[in-house]
């Protein structure tokens, strides 16, 4: 069963609905709308052997404090509370490198300093679930086709092809450890419950060089325009993964070429073109 709100907040619903339309006949998913704010979530759960959780809201919005605590803090207390209640024996839930603050470069007992609201949340929504006796992945900045539209090389890759100019916050000289899909959802598998984990790309992309990779494949030469840095943004993470490979037998297997690639392919598919 899949749960989602198709909030608003987050990005515009349609885009949402279309994500998901090619799995709706799929024999073993039911997606069911819920609110995990307010609806009642025992029928959602009970039966269930596993719980994957993914629902947050993302970005680093301003002056939305408020909205990040309903959607991370409290939906997340209402939903292990319901998982605790229903006896379901496998929890795994999604964070995010943003619990460290402005540089994430170490293992998972480095200091947590969230520098946005996003973070903040994110970090009580851990410590909620670690006590529910989930295993936490702390992604590092998941990148893949069909992207979230108001991530970085979503929004590059749209820019490029529409000859726009596009907008860098700071100098373009951030790093981040970018994940690949695929390496993310094979962190699933296993865990020890109560543990975090760290799951990031094998190699820190520089912002500005990612973007050459896109604009190499379409063979085009960007247009950027620098606006001031984001407030609450991240200037470096480094995914130490060491954890992880020694525990889940997990190692990053998909470069940012191949991976940045392949989210160029679907772009182009979209508008009926090829690369380069």
């Amino acid at each position: 069963m899949g749960v989602d709100c198709f909030l608003a907040a987050s990005y515009d619903p349609a885009v949402k609905r279309a994500a998901l339309a090619p799995l709706l006949g799929h024999p073993r998913l039911t997606v069911v709308r819920r609110d995990l704010r307010i609806d009642p979530l025992m029928d959602t759960v009970t039966g269930a052997d596993a719980l994957v959780h993914l629902a947050a809201l993302p970005g680093l919005r301003t002056g939305q404090t408020r909205l990040y605590d309903d959607c991370n803090r409290l939906a997340t207390t209402r939903l292990a509370a319901a998982a605790i209640r229903a006896g379901v024996g496998t929890i795994v839930h999604a964070s995010t490198s943003s619990v460290y603050g402005r540089v994430a470069a170490g293992g998972e007992h480095q200091p947590m300093a969230p520098t946005s609201d996003y973070g903040r949340s994110k970090l009580a929504a851990e410590a909620l679930m670690r006590d529910a006796g989930a295993v936490v992945l702390r992604y590092f900045s998941v990148y893949r086709p069909g992207q979230r539209p108001d991530m970085a090389f979503h929004r590059f890759c749209e820019a490029l092809l529409d000859g726009r100019p596009l907008v860098i916050h700071g100098d373009g000289r951030q790093e981040r450890a970018s994940t690949y899909v695929d390496d993310a959802v094979a962190a699933l598998t296993r865990g020890r419950p109560g543990e975090a984990y760290n799951i990031g790309g094998a190699a820190p992309i520089r912002l500005l060089d990612g973007l050459g990779i896109p604009a190499g494949a379409v063979g085009r030469t960007p247009i950027l325009r620098h606006g001031p840095d984001r407030p609450g943004d991240q200037r470096a993470t480094r995914a130490d993964t060491t954890k992880a490979a020694r525990e889940l037998g997990w190692r990053p297997s998909t470069p940012a070429t191949s991976g940045l690639a392949a989210q160029v392919t679907w772009h182009l598919a979209r508008r009926g073109a090829v690369a380069a």
